[in-house]
């Protein structure tokens, strides 16, 4: 295992993983259904729980910074391209409507196992 790719990795992974998490609760909370499809660690939902939800401001400005993180990764084009347009949907749902979240046309899939797997 090479440290200076898989690190990253985790650590922007992780990131991503508590975004769609939260943003999951926003959606939830003010529209009443469901963003994410989540596939991950569960004990990350748990926690989550406890914490008083994060505003849709911060939401956009951690996936601005996600954005931002992704060509340093060493990933697969093909995930990097996926993991974008999952990254911007999320921000355009949190974002919409003054910070009112709106349904995207899907439910969002997050798959965080797959990602720690990548190589």
């Amino acid at each position: 295992m090479m440290m200076g790719v898989r690190v990253p990795v985790f650590s922007w992974g992780c990131r991503y993983a508590v975004l769609a998490l939260r943003a999951e609760r926003l959606h939830q909370a003010t529209t009443g259904h469901r963003l994410i499809e989540y596939r991950g660690p569960e004990a990350w939902i748990e926690d989550l729980q406890d914490e008083v939800p994060v505003p849709a401001a911060e939401l956009v400005k951690d996936a601005d910074e996600l954005l931002a993180g992704l060509p340093a990764l060493m990933l697969d084009q093909t995930l990097i391209t996926e993991l974008r347009k999952t990254v911007e949907e999320i921000r355009a749902v949190v974002d919409a409507g003054q910070g009112q979240p709106t349904s995207p046309p899907r439910r969002l899939f997050v798959d965080v196992d797959a990602l720690f797997g990548a190589k």
